[in-house]
């Protein structure tokens, strides 16, 4: 006599078919996502959902890649349902290069469930090593000064001058003028120092966080959004080199 399947094997399935008809229904409206290889997460693209069969999804890029991605390679993509963003890790299967249509197209093998981002994006996030991120910080005095970003969100963000022999002796109160760009979005804005340890500081955007909610530029929820996105690449990788290491 056959067993009857287990409760986790049965919420596995309908898991599997639940992923299946998102992304189907992402397709079928050819819903915009950026995909981002792990190894690189500061190089992302534009791209569109183009079908599903199985565990493979086909993306339709909008833009030519700086290189020719590697079988079996690991990618993160990102795409919007229900006016929510999500996210799905994958490997690469096939590159499409140049068809007739001249577009390309990245087929992926899927190898995680759908993740949903925080889509308020209202808290701290840690910019990763390596990533494109700037800033230009001008003072009273109009000296300017290019601090390392340690995180940022929508109301503010920490600084760090390092080791850089000097750096602009400001007092909570200062204020400041922060340009800040992660290409191909800019946005320039006011801050206000609020703390000090050493050459770190903690500064806050009086304009974009005021008594009635946050009201934050559009570059800016851009910039964060992106950042999330290489934040969960770096972790997604840091979880798979540490389980590689285990075996």
């Amino acid at each position: 006599m056959q067993s009857s399947d287990t409760r986790d094997e049965v919420q596995h399935r309908r898991t599997d078919r639940s992923i299946g008809a998102i992304l189907r229904a992402c397709c079928r409206n050819q819903a915009p996502a950026i995909i981002l290889a792990l190894k690189e997460a500061k190089a992302y693209y534009n791209a569109r959902l183009a079908s599903i069969s199985g565990d493979s999804l086909t993306l339709r890029l909008m833009e030519e890649m700086d290189r020719d991605p590697i079988i079996g390679e690991d990618y993160c993509a990102t795409f919007n349902y229900q006016n929510g963003p999500r996210a799905i890790f994958a490997s690469v299967l096939e590159y499409r290069h140049k068809l007739p249509s001249k577009s390309s197209e990245l087929v992926l093998k899927l190898r995680s469930g759908i993740i949903g981002l925080e889509s308020r994006m209202a808290y701290r996030v840690n910019v990763e090593p390596g990533s494109s991120l700037k800033i230009r910080l001008i003072t009273k005095d109009g000296s300017a000064w290019k601090p390392k970003v340690i995180d940022l969100s929508l109301s503010g963000m920490f600084i760090d001058f390092g080791d850089q022999g000097k750096y602009p002796k400001l007092f909570v109160g200062s204020e400041v003028e922060l340009g800040i760009k992660l290409s191909p979005h800019a946005v320039t804005l006011k801050g206000e120092v609020k703390r000090r340890v050493g050459p770190r500081y903690g500064i806050f955007f009086p304009t974009v966080a005021t008594k009635q909610g946050l009201t934050p530029p559009p570059a800016l929820r851009r910039i964060m959004s992106v950042l999330e996105r290489e934040w969960q690449c770096a972790r997604h990788r840091r979880g798979a080199e540490s389980a590689r290491k285990l075996h």
